[in-house]
């Protein structure tokens, strides 16, 4: 048994149960840590004098404890209730603007586009727009899809949402290479040339833009289905 133990038993229930309701005051926010701190050395240190106890800060250090405790949840719910405040503010702002979006003067042709273009287009229409809602949660969810082809990271956001792609940068981290001049070997009196070749970072003829096009198609089909 530690000497805190044994001088913590030496208060009375009474002493004990007052010193709680300090700690719980800063509970119920009725005052500060500091403060409910201040109370507890000032109440501890007349109940030593009164009992003739030593005083030691393994008295005070187990309603400390419980002070930290609380604060730390306190500090945890705050942060809760301000996600929990954010998102409900997205979604309000979404909702609002869900119920607006025929405002929009992009909006004021739908008429006329649904007149003209096929369910699948439509189609094509709604999913862009249902990844373009949450586009960060389309992503992480995408980046553990199986069967996910082979595209540079930085371009599925443009798929998704189908914007432009730049082909030559899908050529430039795929495996293409392009002549780069000419490499001499000799031998005695013979000599070799072999062509030398680099990674191709810009497309420069038909083969590398079919190429680069048919990795875009294989990304885009995979996310948008027609």
């Amino acid at each position: 048994m530690t000497d805190g133990t044994r001088q913590e038993q030496q208060i009375s229930p009474e002493e004990i149960q007052s010193l709680q309701q300090i700690v719980q005051l800063v509970n119920e926010g009725t005052i500060t840590k500091s403060e409910a701190l201040s109370r507890l050395t000032i109440k501890i240190s007349s109940v030593c004098s009164e009992c003739s106890i030593k005083f030691t800060p393994n008295l005070i250090c187990p309603y400390m404890e419980q002070l930290d405790s609380a604060e730390r949840e306190k500090n945890a719910a705050a942060a809760r209730g301000q996600r929990n405040q954010e998102d409900e503010d997205d979604e309000e702002d979404r909702v609002r603007m869900v119920k607006r979006r025929k405002e929009f003067a992009w909006n004021t042709t739908d008429i006329i586009h649904a007149a003209i273009l096929s369910p699948a287009h439509e189609n094509v229409r709604e999913q862009v727009r249902f990844y373009n809602e949450s586009i960060k949660e389309t992503l992480k969810d995408l980046n553990c899809a199986l069967g996910k082809p082979a595209l540079p990271d930085s371009l599925w956001k443009h798929v998704c949402l189908d914007r432009y792609v730049d082909l030559d940068e899908i050529a430039s981290n795929s495996f293409a290479i392009e002549a780069d001049g000419m490499t001499t070997i000799h031998f005695g009196d013979h000599s070799l040339e072999l062509p030398r070749s680099k990674p191709t970072t810009k497309i420069s003829n038909h083969g590398q833009w079919i190429n680069a096009f048919m990795v875009y198609q294989d990304a885009a089909l995979f996310t948008i289905k027609a």
